[in-house]
């Protein structure tokens, strides 16, 4: 049987996950302050968990309230990650997601940021992991692919899930991290479904002389 994948980082010295050898992250606990850094405006913080985050510090996306013909704004969000990701390559690299199930695959590029953690019934509150953004992939499906390029990504404060296989001899990978990708991924978890078991082999020689077989064990 194939084996279910969980997270695949190439071995390439210019990958960097951070905060996963901290005994803090086992229970989500651990406290990052990263506002100020890799070139954002200050007055939005890199990271929800640091500060408040004012509406306009990035799209905002919603699957249940949203439309992907939407601006993106608290009031008029998008529906898809996907959407949301485009909007903000083209200006503040930050997307918020409300802590809702989106059922879609996330390719994250380099310097854009993606966080859930946000009650959009609650005035879009912050309210951490009690609202992670779930991100659900069809089978055969990567969930969550981090782009390789230049810029530092960040994620958190989602539950990423890859389902079981169904293609023959195919696996399910929950996350991929592409060579030289930079970031850092903060209270997420992370989840594979099972590998499919490989096709049946083909049928044996019906004509001739087929071979012996090897020889059986008890």
């Amino acid at each position: 049987m194939a084996g279910g994948l969980v997270v695949v980082a190439s071995g390439a010295a210019g990958t960097s996950l951070l905060g996963c050898d901290r005994s803090c992250d086992a229970d989500a606990t651990c406290v990052y302050l990263t506002t100020g850094g890799d070139g954002l405006d200050a007055a939005c913080p890199a990271d929800p968990a640091d500060g408040p985050v004012r509406p306009d510090c990035g799209i905002w996306v919603s699957e249940s309230r949203g439309q992907d013909t939407s601006p993106g704004t608290q009031d008029e969000p998008v529906r898809t990650l996907a959407e949301a990701i485009a909007l903000a390559q083209a200006g503040s690299k930050r997307v918020y997601a409300c802590g809702e199930t989106y059922a879609e695959t996330v390719r994250l590029p380099s310097g854009v940021s993606l966080f859930g953690g946000f009650d959009c019934e609650n005035r879009w509150a912050y309210t951490g992991t009690s609202k992670r953004a779930k991100i659900h992939s069809a089978p055969g499906d990567i969930a969550l692919t981090i782009l390789d390029g230049d810029e530092r990504s960040l994620a958190g404060d989602l539950e990423v899930r890859s389902p079981d296989a169904v293609k023959p001899g195919g696996s399910s990978i929950g996350m991929l991290v592409q060579d030289l990708a930079k970031g850092s991924l903060r209270r997420a978890a992370i989840f594979a479904g099972n590998g499919a078991d490989g096709a049946d082999g083909e049928d044996g020689m019906h004509e001739g002389n087929p071979k012996d077989g090897l020889s059986g064990k008890d």
